[in-house]
This record gives C-alpha cells, sequence and structure tokens, in this order.
C-alpha cells in the first residue's frame, strides 16, 4: 500500500518546528554581512511568514514592516495583505502616506476585501489622521465597491479639505460608471453643490475686491503689500477655476455624465458662440434650485462686467478689505491663509488682532509663524 507523504510548510526542514525555523532564518539573516543577500532573506522570509498562516509568527512580519529597505518593506506589505489577518490593517493603511509604499499598501488592504470597509470609513472620517492617509482612501473605497462605499463617500463629500473632496468625486464617478445598481444620494449632492457654489461666490467677491484694491495705485503704492496681494490674487484665481471644475464634476454625478463634461467644455471654450451654447443647455438641464445659482457664476466668470451686478443681486457683498481677508481665514487652504496673513502683517490693522490670535496656536507651523508675524507687527506680540 502506498504511503501519503506527509506536506511540509515552506522552509519548515525535519521535524523542527516551523515557528522555530523562521525564528532561527530571521536571527542569522541578520548577521549576513553581504547586504544583497540579507535583502533576499528577509524578502523570502515575508512571503514564508504569510504563507504560514500562523499567527504565533506574525511578529516577524511586523519587525519586516519597520524595516529600512523598501524592497523588504514592499514585500512585507504584500505579504501582509496575503495573511488576510485584521491586525495588519491599520498598519498598511499608515502606509498609504508614504509615496513609496501607497500602491502596494492599496493592493494590500484591497485584499481583504468587504472586512476593511468600517476600518477604512473611520480613517476617512478622522480629521486628526494624516492627510495624506485619508487621500488614498477614497480609490480604495472605490475599487471595493458597492452601495456601502458610496454611501460612505457620499456622507463624506462635505470634507473641508478640497483635495479630499476631488478625490471622493473621483471615486464615486468610478462606482456609478461601474455599476448602474449603485443607487448615489442625490439630495445630499445637490446640498454640496450649492455649499460649492458659495464657496464659489465668496472666492469670486474677495477676488473682485483684491483686484479693484491693487489696481489702485494710490491705496497700494508700498511694493510689498503689492507683490503679496498679486500673489493672493494668482491664487484665488486658481481656486474660482478649482472650485468651477468641482462644481461641474458634481453635477455629472446627478445629470448625464457626458452631458455635463460637453457643457464644460463648450464653457471653457475660446469661442463666444461654442460658451453661450454651452450656457444655454446647462440653464436647461438644471433644476430650478441649482439654475439660480449656477448659471450666474458662469457668467461672471466668463464676462467681468456682470460681477459687481451680479454679487449684488446674489446678495454677496465684501466692502471692505477689513471683510475680504477675515473671509479668507476662513480658508482651509494653507497657502490662501499665509499669504492673507502676510498682507494682514503689512496692513498693520489692530481689528485683526481677535481674528489672528488663536491661530497662533495652529497646527501647521507656516500659518503659526505668520500669525505671530502679525501680532509682532502690530507689537501685541513679542
Amino acid at each position: 500500500m502506498r504511503r501519503k507523504r506527509k506536506q511540509v510548510k515552506p522552509g519548515i526542514s525535519g521535524n523542527i518546528p516551523y515557528k522555530q525555523r523562521i525564528e532561527e532564518a530571521f536571527k542569522s539573516n541578520l548577521h549576513l554581512q553581504d547586504t544583497s543577500r540579507q535583502t533576499f532573506g528577509k524578502v523570502q522570509l515575508a512571503k514564508c511568514i504569510s504563507a504560514s498562516g500562523l499567527e504565533d509568527i506574525f511578529a516577524y512580519l511586523h519587525i519586516l514592516l519597520r524595516d529600512d529597505n523598501p524592497q523588504v518593506v514592499t514585500a512585507a506589505i504584500q505579504s501582509a495583505g496575503q495573511t488576510r489577518n485584521r491586525q495588519f490593517i491599520p498598519v498598511l493603511i499608515g502606509k498609504l502616506a508614504d509615496p513609496r509604499y501607497k500602491k502596494a499598501a492599496a493592493e494590500a488592504i484591497f485584499n481583504f476585501g468587504a472586512k476593511t470597509m468600517d476600518i477604512l470609513i473611520h480613517y476617512l472620517n478622522d480629521p486628526k489622521e494624516e492627510i495624506q492617509v485619508r487621500l488614498n482612501i477614497p480609490p480604495i473605497l472605490a475599487d471595493l465597491g458597492g452601495q456601502q462605499a458610496a454611501n460612505t463617500l457620499i456622507q463624506n463629500l462635505d470634507q473641508p479639505d478640497a483635495r479630499l473632496r476631488d478625490g471622493i468625486i473621483k471615486a464615486l464617478h468610478d462606482i456609478s460608471g461601474r455599476s448602474r445598481e449603485i443607487k448615489l444620494d442625490e439630495g445630499k449632492i445637490v446640498k454640496i453643490i450649492l455649499d460649492e457654489a458659495q464657496n464659489c461666490l465668496q472666492t469670486l467677491a474677495v477676488l473682485y475686491f483684491e483686484a479693484g484694491l491693487n489696481q489702485d495705485e494710490g491705496k497700494t503704492s508700498r511694493i510689498k503689500e503689492k507683490r503679496i496681494r498679486k500673489r493672493l490674487i494668482a491664487i484665488l484665481e486658481k481656486r474660482l477655476d478649482d472650485d468651477l471644475e468641482r462644481i461641474f464634476r458634481l453635477l455629472g454625478l446627478k445629470y448625464p455624465h457626458d452631458d455635463i463634461q460637453n457643457i464644460y467644455l463648450g464653457v471653457r471654450s475660446r469661442k463666444s458662440d461654442i460658451r453661450i451654447n454651452a450656457v444655454e443647455f446647462l440653464d436647461n438641464l438644471l433644476s430650478a434650485n441649482l439654475k439660480k445659482v449656477i448659471i450666474p457664476i458662469i457668467e461672471m466668470t466668463l464676462v467681468d462686467g456682470l460681477v459687481k451686478k451680479s454679487l449684488a443681486r446674489l446678495n454677496i457683498h465684501v466692502n471692505t478689505e477689513f471683510e475680504a481677508l477675515t473671509l479668507l481665514l476662513n480658508e482651509n487652504d494653507v497657502e490662501i491663509l499665509c499669504l492673507t496673513l502676510k498682507l494682514m502683517a503689512e496692513l498693520k490693522d489692530e481689528r485683526y488682532v481677535p481674528h489672528v490670535g488663536s491661530l497662533i496656536h495652529h497646527e501647521n507651523e507656516e500659518i503659526r509663524n505668520n500669525a505671530e508675524a502679525v501680532l509682532k507687527n502690530l507689537e501685541i506680540l513679542k
């Protein structure tokens, strides 16, 4: 009678327990003088640990995830994903912040399937979590797909960081484009579109006021002040373009994507007749509550002379630079905040003190330093 051969797990020799074999291999590898052999050995150890499925030796995989060699860390990330053991999920999510490992980490997290959803949602919702980690979560949710992922992304559309909102919108397009069965909360989408439109109008109002002030040579004779204002205007113009593009991408979640895409391209065209046709098409497509806000914004961005009249009609008023700059202090953009504070430092207006004081404890060092500079120029802080 033919006897069955005993199956031996990778790396096991004879009757030596697998855990002991890994421990011995790990220790002996540390004493290798040849770095290339040491790297190769660590990569093989990572593979063996994941193949074993033994939680008793997963500690060694954690150690490899902290290795100095990127090749070893990448192999450990891949192996951690293959174990599908939840203890590795937070570590893998943390690796999303490192450009060297974010692709491997995202693929490893995807291996866990839907059971990572609750943890991913927690990290996405946590404002204290590193932004680079949060930025890489929407694409993973999009890859996982399904109604739960779509619902989570919809509920996070109002994140204050514009980069995160952009990533969430893109992920929603990916999910909805992949399955017609996915239902998106249109009420929430409309609310976010209106919020974005309000932000856009505020940016436009501040930009209009600052641009006019910068052209007044009498009020802006100081060279440094004028230079800072010019940089701020350039950033606000870029911000306005980004806001408008984001509005159209959000509209693409509610209305036929191809129609919205064609309208956006038409609005951005250099030919006036194409722009006019695009605005008319959009006017016929939008619901009444969106139309009364979106159409004026597009008209204002196309025809400079309509800005003042349209802002007044929409009850958007910025009458002084004090109003304009204090509005900008509510922004979540580091560059805009820093330029605003630099301009305040030049203006030396004590009315800014209540608005700037709390920023000396901001989590961002550059913002803290600029806030301190404002208070020092006003001799409020030494």
